[in-house]
């Protein structure tokens, strides 16, 4: 089960990221010497906001590690 949290925490944040490059940059953004600072805390930043999407909801979270988790057990017959 725990892989499967750190699954469904990678995919949300594969979300989070693709939901952000669709939003347009200004050109001030872009030129400041500050950039690069940005998109590393910003992606760090990212990685936490999925972590905690990831164990909201009383650990639930979004659902998908716990779909994931019962389809392996019927498939590989696990109980």
């Amino acid at each position: 089960m725990a892989v499967c949290k750190e699954f469904e925490s990678y995919f949300t944040e594969q979300v989070f990221k693709s939901l952000e490059r669709m939003v347009p940059k200004s050109d001030e953004d872009s030129s400041s010497s500050m950039s690069s600072y940005m998109d590393y805390f910003g992606d760090m930043l990212t990685q936490e906001y999925a972590k905690s999407a990831t164990e909201s909801n009383d650990g639930k979270g979004l659902g998908i590690a716990q779909m994931l988790y019962e389809q392996m057990k019927r498939n590989y017959g696990i109980e």
